[in-house]
């Protein structure tokens, strides 16, 4: 060979070893330059039940601190082959749902006690779902031990639903662990919402396990009733543990609507039987509304299951008409079950008037539940026409729930003069319309007069 064919080889080898020295050298640069392309493993907390608020993105000046101790790698060998997003796409191709979340949640905290930041990225680029919640619970249980303020901003950013938000209970929770002061100070970074809300109700809870009083006294002080009303709710559901009578006493003065409803319910199951006296004095130290008509009617029930006489005399004293006229149904309600002919009995030596028309009406229908003969024939026999009247339309009611074709033919059998038929006809083939509607209309098309036939057509839903 030619010395000139010679120096063309030695310069063809030096061009191929100059490029393969730039080829490593570049891919050894890239890898120095992303730390995050690491081998990394994780382990997730348990599926927690998650809450958020509102995207507000946090500010991203300050770096987020990784914690003070790393983890040991927790997974598999093989987990830790390639780029932590590589084992995160690995690991989100696992069809079980548990085993997937478990290492996602591994991969996860183990990347971000190496690299917090691309941790983070990752994060917020993440799928939304268990996942995504668990990965948030680990990174900002993390975030919270050293910087809580970073730690709120973040759960502000990402936690943007009520399963997320709930983060802001653990949150609080572990902050009132350490220090209640602290925790207090840290609520003024929090926004109004849902998200605040969770938070007031875990500090309080927690605060009241350490100092029932303490997280009293500043419950009541609290000035915003958004910020009030679930931190006395809290409160009081620790303090009827122990003194449910003064937890009524605080419930009726502070709290309204849910929030006082849920809290008498708490009082009630914590004392399992209250005496009549008791339950008088009850319900009148709460507010007109209806709180205070649930509580009645549910005390009307409990006492009726004793004795339908002393519960009738109990709700006689209540506060208004349309309440005593509300307990005596659910009396009637009670009643009808263990004895029908004491309560038939009771409905018919009543005032004629309102009063009995409508105690007619209901007993009827819940009468006819039962015992559509018996039933009939009780309605049939009393003697005011506006009661009859009243006890049969609730017996066509009642029966049509348990034989609807049968309760129309007998009410459309019913004189054409008698009061009762037009009424008796239409609420009984409303019913059999629910189970069949094509039978019904057919035979609401026979019905007559005009007038008969239209109103039950209409009924029927035609």
């Amino acid at each position: 060979m030619s010395a000139s064919g010679f120096s063309r080889i030695r310069l063809t080898l030096l061009a191929c070893g100059l490029l393969l020295a730039l080829v490593f050298g570049a891919r050894f640069l890239l890898r120095t330059e992303h730390p995050a392309d690491t081998p990394f493993t994780a382990s997730v907390a348990e599926e927690a039940q998650t809450s958020s608020n509102a995207p507000a993105r946090a500010r991203s000046s300050k770096r987020i601190p990784a914690p003070k101790q790393a983890p040991a790698p927790l997974g598999p060998p093989e987990a830790d082959t390639g780029s932590p997003r590589k084992a995160l796409d690995r690991a989100f191709k696992n069809k079980d749902p548990i085993e997937r979340s478990m290492e996602v949640g591994r991969l996860v905290r183990d990347w971000f006690s190496r690299d917090p930041e691309a941790a983070m990225d990752y994060l917020r680029a993440m799928p939304r779902g268990v996942e995504f919640n668990n990965a948030l619970f680990l990174i900002l249980g993390s975030v919270a031990a050293d910087e809580p303020a970073r730690a709120i901003a973040l759960a502000g950013e990402l936690a943007t639903n009520s399963e997320q938000r709930v983060v802001f209970n653990e949150l609080f929770d572990g902050f009132a662990r350490r220090d209640v002061r602290e925790a207090v100070k840290n609520l003024a970074l929090v926004p109004a919402g849902e998200a605040r809300v969770n938070a007031i109700r875990a500090l309080a809870s927690r605060w009241s396990d350490k100092n029932l009083e303490g997280a009293l006294a500043w419950a009541q002080k609290l000035e915003d009733s958004e910020d009030r009303s679930p931190a006395m709710e809290s409160v009081l559901w620790s303090l009827a543990q122990d003194d449910p009578w003064r937890t009524l006493d605080l419930a009726a003065r502070s709290l309204d609507d849910g929030p006082l409803e849920r809290t008498v319910a708490r009082v009630l199951q914590r004392v399992g039987e209250v005496d009549m006296q008791r339950a008088s004095d009850l319900v009148k130290i709460l507010p007109a509304g209806e709180t205070q008509t649930h509580l009645a009617l549910d005390l009307s029930r409990r006492f009726a299951a004793d004795s339908p006489d002393a519960a009738i005399a109990w709700s006689s004293a209540l506060p208004s008409e349309e309440m005593q006229q509300l307990a005596l149904n659910n009396i009637l309600d009670v009643w009808v079950e263990s004895a029908a002919t004491g309560a038939a009995h009771y409905v018919s030596h009543l005032p004629e008037g309102d009063e009995q028309d409508v105690a007619a009406r209901h007993l009827g229908e819940r009468y006819a539940g039962k015992n559509p003969d018996a039933a009939l024939r009780w309605a049939q026999s009393l003697s005011s026409e506006s009661a009859r009247e009243a006890a049969l339309i609730g017996v066509a009611n009642g029966w049509a729930q348990q034989d609807a074709p049968a309760a129309v033919r007998w009410a459309s059998e019913l004189p054409p003069e008698h009061p009762a038929r037009f009424d008796a006809v239409c609420s009984a083939i409303s019913y059999w319309a629910l189970t069949d509607p094509t039978a019904a209309r057919a035979f609401a098309r026979d019905l007559s007069p005009a007038t008969l036939r239209r109103a039950a057509l209409k009924a029927a839903g035609e």
